[in-house]
């Protein structure tokens, strides 16, 4: 049995006092990593699946690896559209692999894989041809592993028309990887979205995942958000076999302003 944590949209500043929405992302970071030593003490692999820097500071990223760690040594990451992936690169250079802002790594009989949907100044993602070429050949390179894919944009529409208007601009690519492999990929894990969902994508469960600074709002047309606490998920790969779950706070202790993510 392997366990890996994602932990997904930080939102964090180079300032350690900065506030997105009014909260303090910092300081809710932290406190998501006390509940993980507290309620998953053995873990091993952490997956951050984007959105770290708000700021898209290098010294926001330096400070992130200064907080992770020992962590660091055994943490993942790619990138999401509020992050700088060369500064990312840079700071956690074993973290993304030695090509772009995604990583492939076993994990006992499983590969974790993980795609960059990273677009230079634009909301929405994209994964192409050339990167989805590059993961069947890692899934290739491992016919006797079940594979999970994580990325930070989801390629299926979670209900809420705002949010899945600023998912994938071409779910295509992803969708034929996935449905080529579809015996063997077992769950697309994802953030941006700062909801728990679960979706379906030939077949294969794709999970969205809490932030661990403030939730949007399930459903509907407009930006709003939800109070609920922070969380982030856990998953538990046996032998031909994926559990989840999402692990949150006691409470919701940082309210985000509102009305709705002006400025998000």
């Amino acid at each position: 049995m392997a366990t890996v944590v994602q932990i997904t949209d930080l939102h964090l500043h180079r300032d350690p006092d900065g506030r997105l929405l009014d909260v303090p992302t910092w300081q809710t970071f932290d406190e998501a990593l006390e509940l993980l030593d507290r309620a998953v003490p053995e873990w091993d692999w952490l997956v951050l699946t984007g959105d770290l820097a708000q700021d898209h500071e290098r010294a926001t990223y330096d400070a992130l690896a200064e907080r992770l760690g020992d962590r660091v040594k055994r943490t993942l990451v790619i990138p999401g559209n509020h992050d700088d992936p060369e500064h990312m690169r840079a700071v956690f250079p074993t973290g993304c692999g030695p090509v772009g802002a995604r990583f492939a790594q076993e994990v006992g009989s499983w590969l974790l894989i993980g795609l960059d949907s990273h677009v230079s100044g634009e909301v929405p993602g994209a994964i192409d041809a050339t990167q989805t070429a590059w993961a069947q050949e890692r899934i290739d390179a491992h016919p006797d592993h079940s594979v999970v894919l994580f990325m930070h944009h989801p390629p299926v529409p979670v209900g809420a028309a705002w949010l899945d208007a600023m998912g994938l601009t071409d779910p295509a690519p992803v969708g034929a990887l996935v449905e080529r492999n579809a015996a063997r990929v077992r769950a697309v894990v994802c953030g941006h979205v700062h909801q728990d969902t679960r979706g379906s994508l030939h077949g294969v469960p794709v999970f969205t995942t809490p932030s661990t600074a403030f939730q949007f709002e399930r459903g509907g047309d407009e930006p709003a958000l939800e109070a609920l606490p922070p969380g982030f998920r856990v998953l538990e790969l046996g032998k031909n076999a994926l559990g989840t779950r999402v692990i949150r706070f006691d409470a919701l202790r940082h309210p985000p302003v509102h009305p709705g993510p002006a400025g998000y």
